[in-house]
């Protein structure tokens, strides 16, 4: 059985590299890369995106 990821934690990937990251055979793996850099592409993306998020509320009302 799946379990869905929190949205807040979801990076947009093609439905390429979707299927590629979770088959049985490249597991956690993009085209050319190894898990190790897989993972560490996806964490920082991950990074960058709750960063721009978070750079748009406005401090004063907490909302966009």
């Amino acid at each position: 059985m799946s379990v869905k990821m929190c949205d807040m934690f979801t990076v947009p990937v093609c439905r390429k590299c979707h299927e590629r990251w979770h088959s049985s055979l490249n597991y956690r793996q993009f085209c050319g890369m190894g898990r190790d850099e897989s993972d560490a592409l996806i964490a920082t993306t991950q990074l960058e995106l709750m960063a721009h998020w978070i750079r748009m509320i406005d401090p004063a009302t907490d909302l966009f």
